[in-house]
């Protein structure tokens, strides 16, 4: 893979691993506002995509990555791990909207 990954942190390393160590990381949403738009975070799930032929395919500390081909990584951008009343979910970190 050519591609940069996006780097991911330590928790959520751990959580990946904790479900099988393959990750996607989506394409970006977009939403259409009267005066631009608005570039969503990409969502993260745990397991292989359905379209495989739409992502780079690489490995980042032993997990496998599959990081859509319209995701431009920049050096503030990591998967970490959220949680919200202790359900746990994978998040972009230093995504920014516009």
């Amino acid at each position: 893979m050519n591609q940069q990954l996006i780097p991911i942190e330590d928790a959520a390393k751990d959580f990946i691993n904790s479900k099988g160590g393959v990750v996607t990381v989506s394409s970006p949403n977009v939403g259409k506002l009267c005066c631009g738009h608005v570039n969503f975070a990409p969502e993260v799930k745990i397991g292989p995509p359905t379209d495989p032929e739409n992502y780079y395919l690489g490995e980042f500390n032993g997990i496998t990555v599959y990081q859509h081909k319209d995701i431009k990584p920049t050096s503030n951008l990591s998967i970490g791990l959220a949680k919200v009343l202790g359900i746990k979910y994978l998040v972009v970190n230093g995504w920014k909207l516009v």
